[in-house]
């Protein structure tokens, strides 16, 4: 409808004329974008009654009351300003939202929070905008240049409102960004980069914070959820004569039980635990370090759960499972890192192998080993990430696959057959890995995406082994 795009465009205009900040501007012109579809008409033209609907229709989605507020701020500045008919909207009623009480951190927590972040990029990222009161928006813009070590202040760019200004810079707080620049060197010219050299993630950088929170000492989570009042070992002192009367434990389970009993007990012993400025100080027990255990190893989960995420690329991805055979487990426990070693392999040259082959392409993959379901039971399998599609063998560019579909299951089940056999150097064997479906799974499973990072999450969380346990096989995945 081209009367409409010139009422688009003047609407964009007028906000421009206005000084209106970039980000208000697209939200305001996808609304009313929006309302033009759903009207189908010129918009000077369009009945107070189908707004109302239009109204309706918004307050029936389950979209927050900012996002609300930003419709209706549309509508009125369209009717009001651009077009001059303000008695269509001017029932419309923007009210506030009900203001809640904000989660404040002591100044006893603030330095676990921080320290929750091994990543030394994030740790000084947070820490400069504790230390100066930032918008998180304006640290991910920060330059090198933006640090001014003679005045000791900050140089903010294009902040709120598209104002520039000045921010206060202690010298403890400038040797902090000294030591970062000299052990990171983040490449030119931003200070907070990603992998790629662009500006940190936003999204990557609240999520890594989130993990901090939930697991540090005092447990605090995103929505203020009080620490547990038992944890696992509590569970496992009381439960377990119970468990052993009615279920026959393995040696392996017995172990795992027997080192998380007494975690974090007197069992184990202590240690001090002192403030760097000698402010603080508390005595805490020592942790049993199991690999299953999900006290000792959450937060490590949380950090490889952050930086698995941080290299997803926008390609599309396909999650699948290969499983080791029940005939070769005895020998997997027996020699474990031969029989890992040889899956790892013979799972990524099956579908390199075959990337190469039917699509003359390389792929991306990711391998996540587990050797434990969470009913404690032996089973090895592979969850397998794999790119929708890979660069080209040529250069050409890149080549995409179906969304729901990778390889036939058969040709796969036969090429990871063989290339398992060779790795264990066996030539023949009845029951070994083999090509049903019970071997391999996941070849025609739904793509991982967009819920990506959730089947991180899930894989992550649903996996006893410890958090790293990962194979890449090339830098695109």
């Amino acid at each position: 409808m081209p009367a409409a795009s010139v009422s688009l465009c003047r609407f964009d205009g007028d906000l421009r004329l206005a000084n209106r900040a970039t980000g208000t501007i697209q939200q305001y012109v996808a609304s009313i974008r929006r309302f033009e579809e759903f009207a189908g008409m010129e918009l000077s033209e369009v009945s107070q009654g189908m707004i109302r609907r239009w109204v309706d229709r918004l307050q029936l989605q389950p979209i927050s009351h900012s996002r609300l507020g930003r419709h209706y701020a549309a509508l009125k500045c369209l009717y009001g300003r651009t077009l001059g008919q303000p008695e269509k909207v001017a029932w419309i009623t923007i009210t506030k939202d009900k203001a809640s009480m904000p989660i404040i951190l002591s100044q006893a927590e603030i330095p676990r929070l921080l320290d929750g972040l091994t990543n030394a990029k994030y740790r000084m990222f947070f820490t400069l905008i504790y230390a100066t009161g930032m918008r998180i928006r304006e640290s991910s813009r920060l330059q090198t240049q933006d640090i001014d070590a003679m005045q000791q202040v900050i140089h903010v760019r294009n902040g709120k409102g598209g104002k520039d200004r000045l921010v206060p810079m202690s010298g403890k707080l400038y040797g902090l960004l000294r030591a970062y620049y000299k052990h990171e060197r983040p490449p030119a010219p931003w200070l907070f980069t990603s992998r790629a050299g662009n500006p940190v993630s936003l999204e990557t950088a609240r999520r890594a914070l989130l993990c901090a929170a939930h697991w540090m000492t005092c447990r605090i989570d995103p929505v203020g959820h009080p620490r547990p009042k038992f944890d696992i070992a509590d569970i496992v002192r009381e439960h377990r004569p119970t468990l052993e009367a009615q279920v026959h434990l393995n040696p392996q389970q017995r172990r795992m039980l027997t080192n998380i009993g007494p975690c974090r007990t007197a069992a184990l012993g202590g240690h001090v635990e002192v403030c760097e400025h000698g402010d603080f100080k508390r005595i805490c027990y020592n942790s049993c370090r199991d690999r299953p255990c999900p006290k000792c190893q959450a937060l490590a989960q949380e950090h490889w759960i952050a930086a698995r995420s941080e290299r997803l690329l926008n390609l599309g991805y396909l999650h699948g499972v290969f499983t080791l055979s029940s005939e070769l487990r005895p020998l997997a426990m027996r020699h474990p890192a031969e029989v890992y070693g040889a899956l790892f392999r013979a799972v990524t040259d099956t579908l390199l192998q075959l990337g190469r082959t039917r699509l003359k392409a390389t792929l991306g993959l990711t391998l996540i080993l587990r050797t434990w379901t969470r009913e404690l039971m032996f089973h090895v399998h592979l969850h397998v990430l794999v790119t929708a599609g890979g660069l080209a063998m040529d250069g050409s560019g890149f080549v995409r696959t179906r969304d729901d579909y990778l390889f036939p299951l058969e040709v796969m089940g036969s090429v990871y057959r063989a290339k398992m056999l060779h790795e264990l150097g066996l030539r023949q064997a009845r029951h070994l890995p083999g090509t049903d479906r019970r071997s391999l799974r996941g070849a025609h499973g739904p793509p991982a995406a967009p819920g990506l990072f959730k089947t991180v999450n899930r894989v992550a969380r649903h996996r006893a082994d410890q958090p790293g346990r990962s194979c890449s096989a090339n830098p695109i995945s």
